[in-house]
């Protein structure tokens, strides 16, 4: 049987939450394990309240995500169990990426990245996106094949 994880979002929130996006989904043992979105409910539920005063008028809803883990990451043998799922704020596809620890900072705020042509470098100015994974996606004067310093080397 697949582990599922079900996760109450706040509807704030919920274009975080796409049907096929990986998530990263940390167990009580503390290990990190891939999941992937398989549902999102389409009907917001109001949020439980801690508090006993029913006099707020600060009142949340949710909806719920369901994710399948990849594995069982240790967590086969749980019934239930709280776990951390971090879900991306932001996608960049098609997105040309390069280490992070390629990333030169130049003069002025501005980055760069040393390309390698056989024994000759050179920095390349580039503009830096999104960070995620140790990766940084880049635009400029740099294609895809291009070989870059990825630092101490």
């Amino acid at each position: 049987m697949v582990p599922v994880v079900t996760v109450a979002l706040e509807t704030a929130k919920q274009t975080e939450a796409r049907v096929g996006d990986a998530v990263q989904v940390t167990l009580p043992s503390t290990s990190v394990v891939t999941g992937h979105i398989t549902g999102v409910a389409k009907v917001a539920e109001k949020a439980a309240s801690s508090s006993s005063s029913s006099s707020s008028s600060s009142s949340t809803s949710t909806v719920n995500v369901y994710i399948s883990l990849a594995g069982s990451g240790g967590a086969s043998h749980l019934d239930q169990a709280p776990v951390s799922v971090a879900f991306a704020a932001q996608r960049e596809r098609s997105a040309l990426s390069v280490p992070v620890t390629a990333l030169v900072a130049t003069p002025g705020g501005n980055y760069a990245v040393e390309v390698v042509e056989g024994k000759n470098r050179h920095l390349v100015a580039v503009t830096p996106g999104l960070f995620a994974g140790g990766y940084v996606a880049v635009s400029g004067n740099v294609t895809e094949g291009t070989t870059v310093s990825a630092g101490s080397e």
